[in-house]
C-alpha cells in the first residue's frame, strides 16, 4: 500500500513540474512575440529637422534663391517590429522638402516627405506641407565705404585717405553681392568699420563687411553671398619735415676743400611715413661727376630728386640744380706720342700713320703727384675708316685706372691720319 501510494505520489509530482514549466515557458513566448516580433509596435519621433532637398537646382537651371528661413521639424509615428525599433538611431529618419519643381519665384505650399527606415513604415506625421519663398538671383556691385577713428594723433602728423585692399592686398573699391533680388534691394550701404585707437605710424588692420539697410540696421542673410567678406583697411600717416639736400661726387677725386657744391633749393618740404622721416634730416641727390667739370672749373647739372619709398615732396619741386665749382686744383697739360695711341676695328688690309708725333693734353690734378704720358691712354676707333685716304678725328683719352687724384678734361683731341694698303 505505501509502495503505491509513493509511485502515485512521484507521478503526480513529475506532472506538476511539466505543468509548471509549460506554463512559465508559454508566458515567456508570449511575452516574447508582444513584445518583440509583434508587427504592430508603434514609435513616435518629435522634431526630426526637415532638409531642402535640390536647392542647387533653384540657382543653377533657374537662377532662383530660397528665401525661407524658418528650421521646420515634424512629429512622425512609425510601426515595425520592436527588434527593427532596436536598431534605429534618430538620424536615420529622413524628412525633407523636394524644391525640384520650382520654375520661378513665388510662393509655395509644398509637401513634406518623410523617408522611413528600412523594416519600418509611416503610420502619421505632422505638418505635412511647409511654406517655401523664392526670388530670383541677382548679383549687384555696390561701393565699399569705411568708417575709420583713430586717436591720439601727435601735431605734427597728418593721416591721408584709407586704403581698402582685399587679401592679396590689391586695392578695391567695389564688392559684389550675389542672393535673392528682393534682399538685395535693401543693402543701402557696405561698411567696413575700423577704430584703430592711438596711432603715431601707419596701420593697417583686417576687418569684416557688413551690410546696412536703409535704417542703418545691419543685414545678415544667410542667402546672401559677397564676392569678398573681409578687407585690410590701411591708414597712412604722415609726418612733415624739412631736408637739406647734399650731393657728393661720384669718384672722390678731390677733398672737401677743393670742390664746392652749391644746391638748389637747398632744402624740400617733405611729408612721408614716420618710421622712414624721423631718422632722416639731409637727402642725399644724385652723385655728380666731377670728371665732367672742364679747364673752367666749374659745371652745373640739374638732377631728379628722388625720394625713399613712403616719402612725398609737398614743396612742389622735383628737380634740383647743382653747381659744381673747383678750387686749389692743379691744370697740367700732358703729351703723349700718338704711336701710343690704340687702334679699335682698324681692317687688317689697311695701315694708319699720324701726322704729328704728339698729341697735347689737359688734366685736371688733385695732388701735387704729377702725371705723364703713362698715366693716360688713348684710342681711336677705325670702324668708319675703310678706304685709303686722309681724316682728321677726335681720339678718347683718359687716365689709367690706378689714378684716382687727376683726370683728362674732356674735350676734342684731334688727330690727322692716313690710311694706306698695306
Amino acid at each position: 500500500m505505501n509502495n503505491v501510494k509513493t509511485e502515485w505520489n512521484s507521478t503526480k509530482t513529475k506532472k506538476l513540474i511539466i505543468f509548471i514549466c509549460s506554463v512559465v515557458c508559454s508566458v515567456f513566448l508570449w511575452m516574447y512575440v508582444t513584445s518583440v516580433e509583434s508587427p504592430t509596435y508603434e514609435a513616435s519621433f518629435t522634431n526630426v529637422s526637415v532638409t531642402y532637398e535640390n536647392r542647387d537646382v533653384l540657382r543653377r537651371d533657374y537662377e532662383l534663391s530660397l528665401l525661407t528661413t524658418a528650421e521646420y521639424t515634424t512629429d512622425i509615428k512609425l510601426s515595425g517590429k520592436k527588434s527593427t525599433f532596436n536598431k534605429i538611431d534618430p538620424s536615420d529618419i529622413k524628412a525633407y522638402i523636394d524644391l525640384s519643381a520650382i520654375t520661378e519665384a513665388g510662393t509655395y505650399e509644398l509637401p513634406i516627405t518623410v523617408s522611413a527606415p528600412d523594416g519600418t513604415s509611416v503610420k502619421e506625421y505632422e505638418p505635412h506641407l511647409a511654406t517655401v519663398v523664392v526670388d530670383k538671383t541677382v548679383t549687384v556691385e555696390f561701393p565699399i565705404e569705411a568708417s575709420v577713428t583713430y586717436s591720439n594723433l601727435p601735431s605734427a602728423y597728418s593721416v591721408g585717405d584709407y586704403i581698402i585692399t582685399d587679401s592679396s592686398s590689391k586695392e578695391i573699391k567695389k564688392v559684389y553681392v550675389s542672393g535673392p533680388k528682393s534682399e538685395i534691394d535693401s543693402i543701402a550701404r557696405i561698411v567696413a568699420t575700423v577704430d584703430f585707437g592711438p596711432v603715431d605710424s601707419s596701420v593697417e588692420t583686417k576687418t569684416n563687411l557688413v551690410m546696412y539697410d536703409n535704417l542703418g540696421e545691419g543685414i545678415v542673410s544667410p542667402n546672401l553671398k559677397l564676392s569678398v567678406d573681409s578687407v585690410k583697411v590701411k591708414l597712412p600717416v604722415f609726418m612733415q619735415k624739412i631736408l637739406r639736400l647734399t650731393v657728393e661726387q661720384a669718384y672722390n677725386t678731390f677733398s672737401d676743400n677743393q670742390i664746392i657744391f652749391k644746391v638748389s633749393p637747398s632744402t624740400i618740404a617733405v611729408s612721408g611715413d614716420p618710421k622712414v622721416l624721423s631718422e632722416m634730416d639731409t637727402l642725399s641727390l644724385d652723385p655728380i661727376n666731377e670728371k665732367s667739370i672742364g679747364t673752367n672749373y666749374t659745371t652745373t647739372v640739374n638732377t631728379l630728386i628722388n625720394l625713399p619709398d613712403g616719402i612725398t615732396i609737398t614743396s612742389g619741386i622735383s628737380t634740383a640744380r647743382i653747381t659744381a665749382t673747383l678750387v686749389n686744383v692743379a691744370r697740367n697739360t700732358v703729351t703723349v706720342p700718338t704711336s701710343s695711341i690704340s687702334l679699335k676695328n682698324l681692317d687688317e688690309k689697311l695701315v694708319c700713320e699720324f701726322e704729328d708725333d704728339e698729341i697735347t693734353l689737359t688734366a685736371i690734378n688733385s695732388t701735387e703727384s704729377p702725371i705723364d704720358e703713362k698715366d693716360v691712354t688713348l684710342s681711336l676707333d677705325m670702324t668708319k675708316y675703310t678706304e685709303p685716304g686722309t681724316y682728321t678725328a677726335s681720339v678718347t683719352a683718359s687716365t689709367i685706372d690706378r689714378i684716382n687724384h687727376a683726370y683728362v678734361v674732356a674735350q676734342d683731341y684731334e688727330v690727322t691720319f692716313t690710311v694706306s694698303e698695306k
